[in-house]
Protein backbone atom coordinates (compact mmCIF):
# COMPACT_ATOMS: atom_id res chain seq x y z
CA UNK A 1 0.00 0.00 0.00
CA UNK A 2 1.21 3.52 -0.81
CA UNK A 3 0.48 6.01 1.96
CA UNK A 4 0.02 9.37 0.27
CA UNK A 5 -0.62 12.94 1.30
CA UNK A 6 -0.99 16.01 -0.88
CA UNK A 7 -0.95 19.71 -0.23
CA UNK A 8 -3.17 21.84 -2.45
CA UNK A 9 -4.35 25.43 -2.85
CA UNK A 10 -7.78 24.48 -1.46
CA UNK A 11 -10.35 21.74 -1.14
CA UNK A 12 -12.17 22.15 -4.45
CA UNK A 13 -10.39 19.66 -6.69
CA UNK A 14 -11.66 21.20 -9.92
CA UNK A 15 -10.68 24.80 -9.08
CA UNK A 16 -7.61 24.30 -6.86
CA UNK A 17 -4.14 23.10 -7.80
CA UNK A 18 -1.79 20.49 -6.46
CA UNK A 19 1.17 21.95 -4.49
CA UNK A 20 3.09 18.88 -3.32
CA UNK A 21 2.96 15.10 -3.02
CA UNK A 22 4.45 13.00 -0.23
CA UNK A 23 4.28 9.21 -0.19
CA UNK A 24 5.76 6.18 1.53
CA UNK A 25 5.36 2.47 0.89
CA UNK A 26 3.91 0.79 3.98
CA UNK A 27 5.61 -2.53 3.21
CA UNK A 28 8.96 -0.96 2.19
CA UNK A 29 9.14 2.25 4.28
CA UNK A 30 12.63 3.09 3.06
CA UNK A 31 10.99 3.96 -0.26
CA UNK A 32 9.56 7.47 -0.16
CA UNK A 33 8.54 10.16 -2.61
CA UNK A 34 8.39 13.93 -2.20
CA UNK A 35 7.96 16.66 -4.76
CA UNK A 36 6.65 20.20 -5.10
CA UNK A 37 5.27 21.94 -8.16
CA UNK A 38 4.14 25.35 -9.32
CA UNK A 39 0.39 25.73 -9.50
CA UNK A 40 -1.44 25.91 -12.78
CA UNK A 41 -2.50 29.34 -14.00
CA UNK A 42 -5.91 30.42 -12.76
CA UNK A 43 -6.05 28.03 -9.79
CA UNK A 44 -7.99 29.30 -6.80
CA UNK A 45 -5.85 29.81 -3.67
CA UNK A 46 -7.76 29.71 -0.39
CA UNK A 47 -6.54 32.40 1.99
CA UNK A 48 -5.57 30.00 4.81
CA UNK A 49 -3.38 27.77 2.59
CA UNK A 50 -0.07 29.68 2.97
CA UNK A 51 -0.35 29.48 6.76
CA UNK A 52 -1.21 25.76 6.72
CA UNK A 53 1.34 24.64 4.13
CA UNK A 54 4.13 27.17 4.62
CA UNK A 55 4.08 27.94 0.88
CA UNK A 56 3.97 31.64 0.07
CA UNK A 57 2.06 32.75 -3.04
CA UNK A 58 5.43 33.37 -4.69
CA UNK A 59 6.60 29.84 -3.85
CA UNK A 60 3.37 28.40 -5.25
CA UNK A 61 3.97 30.21 -8.54
CA UNK A 62 7.77 29.71 -8.67
CA UNK A 63 8.64 29.18 -12.38
CA UNK A 64 11.70 27.14 -11.35
CA UNK A 65 9.51 24.40 -9.88
CA UNK A 66 8.18 21.57 -12.06
CA UNK A 67 4.70 21.92 -13.47
CA UNK A 68 1.85 19.92 -11.96
CA UNK A 69 2.02 17.63 -15.00
CA UNK A 70 5.75 17.03 -14.53
CA UNK A 71 5.41 16.28 -10.81
CA UNK A 72 2.45 13.99 -11.36
CA UNK A 73 4.32 12.13 -14.08
CA UNK A 74 7.25 11.53 -11.71
CA UNK A 75 4.89 10.33 -8.99
CA UNK A 76 3.07 7.94 -11.31
CA UNK A 77 6.42 6.57 -12.48
CA UNK A 78 7.56 6.10 -8.84
CA UNK A 79 4.41 4.12 -8.00
CA UNK A 80 5.04 1.62 -10.80
CA UNK A 81 7.72 -0.18 -8.77
CA UNK A 82 5.09 -1.56 -6.38
CA UNK A 83 2.83 -4.55 -6.90
CA UNK A 84 0.20 -3.03 -4.60
CA UNK A 85 -0.44 0.58 -5.60
CA UNK A 86 -3.54 1.00 -3.42
CA UNK A 87 -3.53 4.46 -1.86
CA UNK A 88 -3.89 4.80 1.89
CA UNK A 89 -3.91 7.95 3.97
CA UNK A 90 -5.60 10.22 6.44
CA UNK A 91 -8.88 11.45 4.91
CA UNK A 92 -7.39 9.93 1.77
CA UNK A 93 -10.57 10.39 -0.24
CA UNK A 94 -9.57 14.00 -0.85
CA UNK A 95 -5.99 13.13 -1.81
CA UNK A 96 -7.11 10.36 -4.16
CA UNK A 97 -9.79 12.54 -5.75
CA UNK A 98 -7.35 15.41 -6.30
CA UNK A 99 -4.69 13.12 -7.80
CA UNK A 100 -7.28 11.50 -10.07
CA UNK A 101 -8.63 14.89 -11.17
CA UNK A 102 -5.14 16.23 -11.89
CA UNK A 103 -4.21 13.02 -13.74
CA UNK A 104 -7.20 13.46 -16.02
CA UNK A 105 -6.56 17.20 -16.43
CA UNK A 106 -3.02 16.56 -17.65
CA UNK A 107 -3.71 13.57 -19.90
CA UNK A 108 -2.64 10.66 -17.69
CA UNK A 109 -6.04 8.98 -17.82
CA UNK A 110 -6.92 7.02 -14.68
CA UNK A 111 -3.65 5.63 -13.30
CA UNK A 112 -4.94 5.17 -9.73
CA UNK A 113 -7.50 2.81 -8.24
CA UNK A 114 -10.64 4.33 -6.78
CA UNK A 115 -10.35 1.90 -3.85
CA UNK A 116 -8.49 3.44 -0.91
CA UNK A 117 -7.68 2.62 2.73
CA UNK A 118 -8.49 5.44 5.13
CA UNK A 119 -6.71 5.88 8.48
CA UNK A 120 -9.87 7.26 10.07
CA UNK A 121 -11.83 4.12 9.23
CA UNK A 122 -9.10 1.89 10.68
CA UNK A 123 -8.86 3.95 13.88
CA UNK A 124 -12.64 4.22 14.23
CA UNK A 125 -13.14 0.46 14.01
CA UNK A 126 -10.19 -0.30 16.33
CA UNK A 127 -11.43 2.21 18.94
CA UNK A 128 -14.97 0.83 18.69
CA UNK A 129 -13.73 -2.74 19.12
CA UNK A 130 -11.65 -1.82 22.17
CA UNK A 131 -14.16 0.48 23.89
CA UNK A 132 -17.55 -0.73 22.72
CA UNK A 133 -18.46 2.76 21.52
CA UNK A 134 -17.02 5.28 19.05
CA UNK A 135 -14.87 8.25 20.08
CA UNK A 136 -17.24 11.10 19.29
CA UNK A 137 -17.82 14.60 20.67
CA UNK A 138 -20.98 16.49 19.72
CA UNK A 139 -21.84 13.66 17.37
CA UNK A 140 -18.57 13.93 15.39
CA UNK A 141 -15.63 11.53 15.34
CA UNK A 142 -12.55 12.88 17.11
CA UNK A 143 -10.21 10.55 15.25
CA UNK A 144 -8.76 12.96 12.72
CA UNK A 145 -5.00 12.67 12.19
CA UNK A 146 -4.16 14.40 15.48
CA UNK A 147 -6.73 12.39 17.48
CA UNK A 148 -5.61 9.14 15.87
CA UNK A 149 -1.96 9.88 16.62
CA UNK A 150 -2.87 10.37 20.28
CA UNK A 151 -4.80 7.09 20.19
CA UNK A 152 -1.71 5.22 18.94
CA UNK A 153 0.63 6.86 21.48
CA UNK A 154 2.05 9.70 19.39
CA UNK A 155 1.70 13.45 19.15
CA UNK A 156 1.81 16.09 16.45
CA UNK A 157 2.41 19.70 17.45
CA UNK A 158 3.34 21.02 14.01
CA UNK A 159 1.71 24.21 12.82
CA UNK A 160 2.77 23.76 9.17
CA UNK A 161 1.89 20.65 7.18
CA UNK A 162 4.37 18.90 4.90
CA UNK A 163 3.06 16.18 2.60
CA UNK A 164 5.87 13.68 3.27
CA UNK A 165 5.75 14.23 7.04
CA UNK A 166 1.98 13.70 6.98
CA UNK A 167 2.39 10.52 4.92
CA UNK A 168 5.01 9.19 7.36
CA UNK A 169 2.88 10.00 10.42
CA UNK A 170 -0.08 8.28 8.79
CA UNK A 171 2.00 5.22 7.86
CA UNK A 172 3.29 4.96 11.42
CA UNK A 173 -0.25 5.18 12.83
CA UNK A 174 -1.47 2.55 10.36
CA UNK A 175 1.36 0.19 11.28
CA UNK A 176 0.50 0.53 14.97
CA UNK A 177 -3.20 -0.11 14.37
CA UNK A 178 -2.80 -2.96 11.85
CA UNK A 179 0.32 -4.71 13.16
CA UNK A 180 0.85 -3.31 16.66
CA UNK A 181 4.37 -2.37 15.58
CA UNK A 182 6.59 0.65 15.13
CA UNK A 183 7.35 1.35 11.44
CA UNK A 184 9.78 4.26 11.29
CA UNK A 185 12.84 4.93 13.49
CA UNK A 186 11.98 8.62 13.92
CA UNK A 187 8.87 7.64 15.90
CA UNK A 188 10.44 4.90 18.02
CA UNK A 189 10.53 7.19 21.06
CA UNK A 190 6.73 7.02 21.22
CA UNK A 191 5.70 3.87 23.08
CA UNK A 192 2.97 1.80 21.49
CA UNK A 193 0.00 1.49 23.86
CA UNK A 194 -0.41 -2.04 25.23
CA UNK A 195 -3.94 -2.26 23.83
CA UNK A 196 -2.53 -2.10 20.28
CA UNK A 197 0.03 -4.86 20.82
CA UNK A 198 -1.10 -8.31 19.74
Amino acid sequence: MIIVDVEATGLNVTECSLLSIGAICLEEPEKTFYGECRIWEGAIINEEVPEITGFSIEAMQDPNKPTVKELLGKYIEWTQQFEDRTHGGSSVGFDAFLLENEAQRWGFGTPFSYRVVDLHALAYVKYLKLNGKPYVVDGKSKLGLRGTLEFVGMEDNRKIHNALEDAKLTAEAMSRIIYGQNLLPEYKQYDIPDFLKD
